[in-house]
């Protein structure tokens, strides 16, 4: 395959990942893709797995071709383009939309091989191991990749389905109204498969919320109290119910615990720490780096650490040396092996450490 071959191929490739184009002409073919005009024009296509038919044709193709026919199979793509204008790699009703497709082909480095997972109401396990455009999920047709999960509204009888994300992983599911949820490592998730009827999710661990806003209350169910939202953007921290928190970035918020409500406005925190609850600036970096792949401290204990450490990584902690109340400031990317991190946390001087397969002594 020659120099302007391969060109040709990558910024099919690229459109298809709607990547900006240097050429004003790509740029007006990618936002033509983009539009609804053409779902609507080639409505008639959506029956056609065409994702799957167009990886079977090069597949075969590269199989059964000598390399001179490669030239042939370039210029066979670049009708089916211009016949198609990319309908690769979605066409169907199954389609999420283009924020929800934004997040997730977020790529999110995963430090441990167990993947989450989705239990129906009935018991059934579904892993989420692999992509597929097309996954049953209880009767209810999702989209998966490697990073995330779309649900589409069931015309099943409302049942609750739950998330769990294993430690070493982060996860983002888009439900069935269009919000958009962002797990952080050992967090569960309970929602219903369908949403016209229950705007109300479960939640235990953290998550990062996007709520879209339809003009019905959208609620979040933790041990440490109940969030109600109409359409804003936030955080949740309640792996117990003794030390919570609700970080607000946009729109209005209501942290409701026992007999007393909370509202927030952006810009502020509710910490719950046992019996007290306070707002106030927020000031928890954790309610925001997470989310951008950094591990981030301040003023905590070392004890307090290495329980995040163990979700993040997917290992098991133990504490020979009586360390646990010394503080710690700092901060790195969790793309660094644990490995690294506890290297850098030993230039403290202030313990010792041995790594022994998934098990980290402090010593």
């Amino acid at each position: 395959m020659n120099t302007d071959e391969q060109h040709f191929i990558d910024t099919i490739d690229a459109i298809a990942r709607d990547e900006q184009q240097a050429d004003p002409r790509l740029e007006e073919v990618r936002h033509f893709y983009r539009s609804t005009m053409v779902s609507e024009r080639l409505a008639h296509y959506q029956k056609y797995n065409i994702k799957k038919a167009y990886k079977l044709f090069l597949r075969n193709t590269h199989e059964q071709r000598p390399v001179a026919y490669r030239r042939y199979v370039a210029w066979a793509a670049a009708a089916i383009f211009a016949g198609f204008i990319m309908m690769i790699p979605f066409m169907s009703d199954n389609k999420p939309s283009h924020e929800v497709m934004a997040m997730l082909e977020k790529h999110i480095p995963a430090l441990t091989d167990s993947v989450p997972v989705i239990t129906t109401s009935t018991g059934k396990v579904i892993m989420l191991d692999h992509a597929d455009d097309n996954m049953d999920v209880a009767g209810t047709s999702a989209y998966v990749t490697e990073s995330g999960i779309a649900m589409n509204n069931s015309d099943k009888e409302e049942s609750l389905l739950e998330l769990v994300v294993p430690y070493g992983r982060q996860y983002q599911i888009a439900l069935p109204d269009g919000t958009a949820i962002t797990l952080n490592s050992g967090s569960k998730l309970k929602f219903p498969n369908r949403m016209d009827l229950s705007r109300r999710v479960y939640l235990e661990g953290e998550a990062y919320f996007d709520v879209k806003k339809t003009g019905r209350p959208f609620k979040v169910s933790t041990s440490a109290g109940t969030i109600t939202v109409m359409g804003t953007t936030f955080n949740v921290r309640s792996y117990d119910a003794n030390h919570a928190g609700v970080a607000l970035y946009s729109g209005q918020v209501m942290f409701s615990a026992g007999d007393n409500d909370y509202l927030l406005a952006p810009g502020e925190e509710v910490v719950k720490e046992g019996n007290d609850i306070t707002i106030q600036p927020i000031s928890d970096p954790r309610a925001s780096a997470w989310r951008n792949g950094l591990i981030v401290f301040r003023n905590q204990r070392l004890e307090a650490i290495m329980t995040e450490i163990a979700r993040i990584y997917g290992v098991e902690v133990e504490f020979k040396a009586d360390v646990r109340d010394i503080r710690f400031s700092g901060e790195c990317r969790r793309t660094e092996t644990v490995d690294e991190f506890m290297q850098k946390m030993r230039l403290t001087d202030e313990f010792d450490y041995e790594i022994n397969g998934n098990k980290i002594t402090i010593q």
